[in-house]
């Protein structure tokens, strides 16, 4: 689906939703600002949000504070309660922003935070909210894109909300884990992939009595259309995550992606239902012409506690590429450990944390890892990418990567953020591999600054990297430095 394409079922799903009526928020959160996440999980974690918060994007209505007693709380939880929810809400306004951004390379390896994909970048955005609609068209120019598409709608979507459900029309950014680094299962790695969506509003708990156990609770469902430019032209994405939180200290997220149909390839209603249930392998009564598609599977969960004085949260997600029994087998396996806390002394809080993944399969469950599985497919050659970059976690497969992260926010917005990493790229030296046809080791270091003024926000972008070839000892380094600017017309952030 083209740009164009895109904006006329944007259009055309907005028009006919304007026929409907009844109030009701229906703003997303979209995933790209880690001083936003940080401060949902920071009001999380105290008790004043009790939605899952792990699956991207979210929304406003699920973010319930009716337990939040202002008086009680300190300067710097305070000042993220503000930035959710001023005092003066803008989410009901116009808001009108123009952004333009310049580095002196693309980057390369992507985190939760939304930074310039290509060298240059020029865009506006329109939001608008009221009732039970919401519209946000993002329309921007790029320099020198890798997929050739110099105009791009990312990030924009047209949507209605019906009861507790919200029906889109997207080409949103996503973020399916408790992961800072990224995702092994939809990240905002690759772009956007345009997608009819419906998602749960408000985290209620059930009414059912044998399910209460499982908390406040949320799910969204994507059905997306993947570029013609590849291997099975056209294929469709599947995207379906449910998470909830039977306690106020453990959220648990649960996901499933597939590849299916394209041109070629069987897309009747049966064909899916197949995939829903798992009937995709080949050797168990199904053919090669019949394979329904290729699927990924798996949970997450982060765990918050305290100790030494301090608060704690551990996370991890496991994804597997295969199914055994029934289940999902040959993981992919993120753990990550983090820490947080508020300075008043010094005027703002912090997080701290530390991250590991291994993108092979099997990798940490068994001896003997599959190299050569992880985001492959012997249908879908292109395997589990989407122009030109991996849909899951942005080393691509058979990847090893540490890393050490922090991030300072002030009661006035503005943020700090330093990261350190280890990384091992494509130990299989598969050729199809996004980031290296050939394996790689590399050590970085990345600075990040955002600063908030009445008329926008400001970034700063500093990276180094230093690589070698494995084979061949070949060695290089590379540094990087971008800026962005987003001046805001009309509304809020």
């Amino acid at each position: 689906m083209n740009n164009w394409r895109l904006l006329e079922v944007l259009a055309a799903h907005w028009l006919g939703l304007m026929l409907l009526g009844a109030p009701a928020q229906a703003e997303l959160l979209q995933p790209g600002d880690a001083r936003l996440r940080h401060d949902i999980q920071l009001l999380a974690d105290a008790g004043i949000i009790d939605a899952p918060v792990t699956g991207w994007p979210l929304f406003l209505t699920g973010v319930r504070m009716d337990r939040a007693d202002r008086d009680g709380l300190d300067p710097a939880m305070l000042a993220a309660l503000n930035r959710i929810f001023p005092a003066r809400e803008p989410h009901e306004s116009v808001r009108l922003q123009v952004f333009v951004g310049a580095g002196d390379q693309p980057q390369g390896l992507r985190d939760f935070n939304d930074v310039l994909r290509e060298e240059g970048k020029l865009g506006a955005r329109f939001a608008w909210e009221g009732g039970r609609f919401a519209l946000d068209l993002q329309a921007s120019w790029v320099s020198d894109p890798a997929d050739g598409r110099e105009s791009r709608l990312d990030g924009s979507y047209a949507g209605v909300a019906l009861g507790n459900w919200f029906v889109a029309a997207s080409a949103t950014e996503r973020w399916w884990s408790p992961g800072w680094e990224s995702s092994l299962a939809l990240s905002n790695n690759a772009r956007p992939i345009p997608a009819i969506s419906v998602q749960r509003r408000e985290a209620r708990p059930t009414s059912i009595r044998w399910l209460r156990w499982l908390g406040p609770w949320t799910t969204q469902v994507m059905i997306g259309q993947l570029e013609s430019e590849r291997d099975v032209p056209d294929a469709r994405f599947f995207g379906w995550r449910f998470g909830f939180r039977p306690t106020p200290k453990l959220e648990i997220g649960l996901t499933r992606t597939a590849q299916w149909c394209g041109e070629g390839r069987p897309c009747d209603f049966g064909t899916f239902a197949d995939l829903l249930l798992g009937k995709d392998n080949r050797g168990q009564n199904v053919s090669s012409e019949e394979e329904p598609g290729n699927q990924l599977a798996g949970w997450d969960l982060r765990y918050s506690f305290n100790a030494l004085s301090r608060p704690w949260a551990f996370y991890t997600q496991w994804i597997g590429e295969d199914e055994q029994n029934g289940l999902p087998s040959a993981h992919l396996a993120t753990l990550g450990l983090e820490t947080w806390r508020s300075l008043e002394s010094l005027g703002g809080s912090y997080r701290a944390h530390f991250e590991y993944s291994e993108t092979t399969c099997s990798a940490i469950t068994d001896s003997d890892p599959n190299f050569g599985c992880a985001y492959n497919h012997g249908i879908y050659r292109d395997g589990y990418r989407y122009r030109g970059r991996a849909i899951g976690h942005t080393i691509d497969g058979d990847g090893v990567m540490a890393s050490l992260g922090g991030l300072w926010v002030t009661e006035a917005g503005h943020t700090w953020q330093l990261q350190l990493r280890r990384i091992e790229i494509n130990r299989s030296d598969h050729p199809r591999n996004s980031v290296s046809p050939v394996r790689q080791e590399r050590y970085g270091l990345e600075f990040l600054h955002v600063h908030r003024f009445a008329a926008g926000e400001l970034t700063l972008g500093l990276s180094a990297e230093s690589r070698e070839l494995v084979v061949g000892g070949e060695e290089s380094d590379e540094t990087r430095a971008f800026v962005e600017w987003r001046w805001l017309l009309s509304g809020g952030y």
